[in-house]
């Protein structure tokens, strides 16, 4: 896996994507079958009242690395530390063809 915890590789999303079956809305329950887990002595509008939409969501994207790799690129490797080892001999190449240009 990549060096961050919440790095994706697109084969794995198209797994996920494929194993999730015919229902519509996975994350939707229906009616019948769920329960409120909430105890009486919680009054969920006043634990709602001051919460914040996207409070945490700057934090979250500036700890995502996150990229898309076509499948053709994809079959070339065997895993995400081929992938960083390609990459990182990139930058070596390209940092090297700067220092040429200077001269």
């Amino acid at each position: 896996m990549f060096p961050t915890s919440n790095a994706v590789t697109v084969f794995e999303l198209l797994v996920h994507e494929s194993s999730r079956g015919t229902r519509e809305n996975p994350m939707k329950q229906s009616a019948k079958g769920t329960t409120d887990d909430l105890r009486p002595e919680y009054d969920l509008e006043a634990l709602l009242k001051d919460g914040v939409v996207g409070k945490y969501a700057k934090q979250y994207v500036a700890g995502t690395n996150l990229v898309l790799i076509e499948p053709k690129i994809h079959s070339e490797f065997k895993s995400a530390k081929d992938v960083n080892d390609a990459l990182r001999l990139v930058i070596k190449l390209r940092k090297i063809g700067r220092n040429r240009d200077k001269l």
